[in-house]
Order: structure tokens, then sequence, then C-alpha cells
């Protein structure tokens, strides 16, 4: 998933055990379907802890996470849910990531100078008008028949009895 939004406020790393840590920020982002900011927290763990000490509070960001869940039964046997936003980009925003698209360094076709191949044609050669094929109806759009067709083959009896164009449907 992806989302924009303004970075506003970034909270320290915390050690979680051994080998694992973790660092939440917050973003201020505008929901469409509301004319209030929205204001989401997302961690960031382990190796990826730095990446968002590269950007100042303030800062319009690009977010790619993935959202995960877990159910959890406390020791009173209350059963608890939680949901965490686990950040795996972070980007500057500008519009053309925010859709996908990254422009190319380089062009990735280049149009060639002079063409590849260049049909020449030998002196005094005069191009051949196509000619019909042998059997060609143009009326049709048909073949012609070389020879007469071969008379049809008589129709098997009904095993039933009935009409033998009876269908058994």
């Amino acid at each position: 998933m992806q989302v924009i939004g303004k970075l506003e406020e970034v909270h320290e790393t915390v050690k979680r055990s051994e080998t694992f840590q973790v660092r939440e920020f917050v973003l201020e982002i505008q929901s469409p379907n509301s004319q209030y900011a929205e204001h989401v927290l997302f961690q960031l763990t382990n190796n990826r802890t730095a990446l968002i000490d590269q950007f100042q509070i303030g800062q319009e960001l690009t977010v790619d996470f993935d959202l995960s869940g877990r159910k959890w039964t406390n020791p009173e046997g209350k059963v608890v849910f939680f949901n965490r936003l686990n950040v795996w980009r972070i980007m500057p925003y500008s519009p053309q990531a925010a859709m996908g698209y990254q422009q190319p360094q380089q062009p990735m076709y280049q149009q060639p100078q002079q063409p590849m191949y260049q049909a020449q044609q030998p002196q005094g050669f005069a191009p051949q008008q196509p000619q019909p094929m042998a059997g060609y109806n143009p009326q049709g759009f048909a073949p012609q028949p070389a020879s007469p067709a071969p008379a049809a083959a008589p129709a098997a009896p009904a095993v039933d009895g009935g009409d033998a164009n009876d269908l058994p449907f």
C-alpha cells in the first residue's frame, strides 16, 4: 500500500528485545472523504529504523507499507487485537512517484539516424501485377471446382424408424 502525507512526529527507536527494535512516526494525511486531516502512526522495524532520519518535520513524503494485524489473549483471558502499518520504503513526495511512474534516466529507445535497410530496385525493373490464383472466383470468393462434385452418399436409415432428420433432442 502507498500513502502520501506530511511528516508530523518522529519517535525514538525502542529496543524490544536483543534482536528486535521499533521506531514510530506520524504522518498527517488529507482524507478525500473528510475535511479533517488524519494522523496515522507508522512503524519501522530493525534495520529500517534509520530510514526516517533523512527527512524533516513538515516534509511531504510517499510511504510504502504493509498492513498487519494480530489477535492476542491477555493473561486475564481478554482477546485483544493489534494493527500495525509496517513501512518498507519512504521517499520524498513527487507526483511521478505517487503514480508509480519514474522518469527513465535515458531514453529507452532512440530513433536510428539512418534506416537500417533501404529497399533498392535494380535498373529496368518493373513490378509485376499479381495474377489470380488458379480456380479463384472473384465474385464468390470461393475456389471453383476443378471437376464435378461426387454424388452424395445415400442417407443412412434411421435406427428408431423415424425420419432421418429427427434429432435426439
